[in-house]
């Protein structure tokens, strides 16, 4: 039997998949359209819609940590069935905010509080995954559950959208059913996962592993490889819009391209890489990256560049569940929560200054392509030779 048959036989990983395909589905549309709803109805909105951005950065990592070890000390069923209760209120509210015409600060509510309660839902997943899976079905397992975002992400501002065209009050009415969908998901098909002799009822629910030095080195090489990769979330569609001149329908073809290869090639891009370890698919993923990153630099050529981004998600395959199963591979089974919220934590360090980072670039160079995207392919490179030296045999 392949891996791939043995994860998808997996009633649990089914089950999170088609969970997290509701959730993205319902919450991606929200995230889209409630900064737009802000600019529409409020004037001046601006402060807002950035401290919906900033404050659920500056406080994940610290709910992560603590939601973490507290499905260590208690299990992860209770958690996992609390979060999509939480959820829906949230969004019941958000319904009231806009059909009541209430003041922004109500919105604001619900903005500021999805984006840690989406983050601590990932880290309880990612650790009942861990928990049901052998190390060896583990990334065809993340995989899974990537790809249902993908797809869950691809739907949810088409349907949002459709629904904001109707009344703006619907736009939280499709996340409220997915979370209804999920909670029932959950309650059927979830049972504890963490076994009896392994909760801790005395354990602290502060606690990172400190002591660690394997875990902590392992998790600032990944957060920084994050950062490295930064421009192609925060400035790449602005430096083909305004540096290239490409119009805006163009740029949105080349990101739908990286939904669709990561749809489709996920789990090919797994097999083709079997046989190498979790820190040497890091390392190829990361030159990918850079070789990829360097291309955009030197062409203007749309349908190269088309291309170019559908080798770069190859990279993106290569990498993102690979980050995933290292960090549950170091993790003791008892701790996996307080692991996988010390890995937030630490990724927290740098995510708050890469958009600072590259958006000066961005501001610097931009007229200099050559120049801007040599820097940024640099980053990459110089990323990955540690894990080639440190992590080949993780």
């Amino acid at each position: 039997m392949t891996l791939d048959s043995v994860a998808l036989k997996n009633r649990i990983i089914k089950s999170i998949s088609v969970a997290e395909l509701f959730r993205v589905m319902g919450r991606s549309g929200v995230w889209i359209f409630l900064p737009v709803y802000m600019l529409l109805r409020f004037s001046n909105p601006y402060i807002y819609i950035v401290l919906g951005f900033v404050i659920p950065s500056l406080i994940e990592p610290f709910i992560n940590l603590f939601g973490g070890n507290l499905i260590d000390k208690y299990g992860r069923r209770r958690l996992a069935l609390l979060i999509p209760f939480f959820n829906f209120f949230i969004f019941l509210f958000l319904f009231f905010a806009i059909r009541y015409s209430l003041s922004i600060a109500f919105l604001e509510i619900p903005f500021i509080a999805l984006g840690p309660l989406a983050s601590l839902q990932a880290t309880v997943d990612n650790v009942i995954i861990s928990d049901v899976t052998h190390e060896s079905e583990r990334l065809d397992s993340f995989s899974y559950i990537r790809i249902a975002a993908n797809i869950g992400f691809s739907l949810g501002p088409t349907l949002a959208g459709l629904s904001i065209a109707i009344n703006y009050d619907y736009l939280p009415v499709i996340p409220m059913l997915a979370e209804i969908i999920t909670f029932i998901i959950y309650y059927i098909n979830i049972k504890e996962t963490l076994a009896q002799h392994l909760q801790n009822s005395e354990k602290p629910l502060i606690s990172f592993p400190k002591d660690d030095k394997k875990f902590i080195f392992t998790a600032i090489l990944v957060s920084l490889s994050f950062f490295s990769l930064g421009a192609w979330g925060y400035i790449l569609a602005q430096f083909l819009s305004k540096g290239y001149g490409i119009n805006s329908f163009l740029v949105g073809l080349l990101f739908a391209t990286n939904g669709i290869v990561v749809s489709v090639f996920q789990i090919p891009t797994n097999r083709i890489f079997k046989g190498f370890t979790d820190g040497e698919k890091i390392a190829i993923g990361l030159i990918i990256y850079s070789i990829t990153f360097f291309v955009i630099g030197l062409t203007k050529n749309y349908f190269i560049l088309l291309l170019d981004i559908a080798v770069l998600t190859i990279g993106e395959n290569v990498i993102s569940p690979s980050t995933l199963t290292l960090i549950s591979k170091i993790s003791p089974p008892d701790r996996r929560g307080e692991y996988f919220g010390g890995y937030s934590l630490l990724n927290s360090l740098f995510s708050p200054i890469a958009p600072l980072f590259y958006e000066s670039l961005l501001f610097k160079f931009l007229n200099f392509p050559f120049l801007l995207w040599s820097i940024v392919a640099l980053l990459p490179f110089l990323t990955a030779i540690p894990f080639i030296i440190f992590l080949r045999r993780v």
